[in-house]
């Protein structure tokens, strides 16, 4: 499902390309005719996922290795972008990370880097392409999270920073309305790729729920794909995930983030990390 009516000149950017859903979404780029440009940290990784984009059907892959969680990587960005000189069919605000386990006992460096890199990074290269993606009759698609939807003891600010691009979007969405841009917020639950790992997040795969609750990659990037091309608000892929959503808005907030609390499972009955 093409963006454009002329995906040959209009370009897709996609954050956090190498591996998981954003590789996803690249080879949905790739199979409707469009350039395609890649981001991500990994070098070797990122020349994995140019081989199978271009092996897909992109007619122009480039890749940018930057860190999107610094000035640098965002200016890095927008300058390849304006080298590239293509309007935009859609900027795919892909990258982020979490970590897991008590607020108080987390790296205070690595807690900033996340909110830079999942929100920071999302609003500057939004305002940054927004020019390029209005002359594409383009749209923006930022992957957000299930987490959005409630407080996450043991998660708390990885929450929070998805909660912060949920909303970013809709309003954003809202303030674009009838100008031709679509804006798509994507909030999938537990996916398989390495986001757990990452997060540090311990035993997942022995967590009933999350299993019942997961959806493919591919599956939840064609979802996303389909959702940004019709305008969709929201897209949460899952009949489940749709259900738990939902939570937030019929329970009280503390009730919510109690359960929220013992899904992650991170802290014990006086808050102190579980070992």
């Amino acid at each position: 499902m093409a963006l454009t009516r002329d995906p040959a000149s209009s370009l897709v950017v996609v954050t956090g390309a190498s591996s998981g859903i954003g590789l996803e979404l690249a080879l949905l780029a790739a199979r409707d005719g469009h350039p395609v440009l890649l981001v991500a940290r990994g070098v070797a990784a990122l020349e994995e996922a140019a081989v199978a984009v271009r092996a897909a059907g992109s007619p122009g892959v480039h890749v940018l290795s930057a860190d999107l969680g610094s000035d640098a990587g965002i200016d890095a960005v927008v300058a390849r972008v304006e080298e590239l000189d293509l309007p935009v069919a859609a900027l795919v605000n892909n990258a982020g990370f979490g970590v897991w386990g008590p607020f108080a006992e987390q790296d205070p460096t690595r807690i900033a880097g996340m909110v830079d890199l999942n929100d920071r990074a999302v609003v500057l290269l939004s305002r940054h392409l927004l020019e390029r993606v209005r002359a594409a009759g383009g749209g923006i698609l930022t992957v957000a999270s299930t987490a959005a939807f409630q407080p996450g003891p043991g998660m708390a600010v990885y929450h929070a920073s998805k909660a912060f691009a949920l909303f970013f979007s809709v309003a954003l969405r809202e303030e674009l309305r009838g100008t031709g841009v679509r804006v798509t917020a994507l909030c999938p639950g537990p996916v398989p790729t390495k986001f757990a790992d990452t997060a540090g997040v311990e035993g997942l795969d022995d967590v009933f729920i999350a299993r019942l609750a997961s959806q493919p990659a591919d599956k939840v990037a064609r979802m996303a794909w389909e959702g940004l091309a019709k305008n969709t608000s929201v897209v949460t892929p899952g009949a489940l995930n749709k259900v738990s959503s939902m939570g937030a808005k019929v329970f009280p907030m503390k009730v919510v983030t109690r359960i929220a609390r013992g899904a992650l499972g991170a802290l014990d009955a006086t808050g102190a990390a579980k070992r």
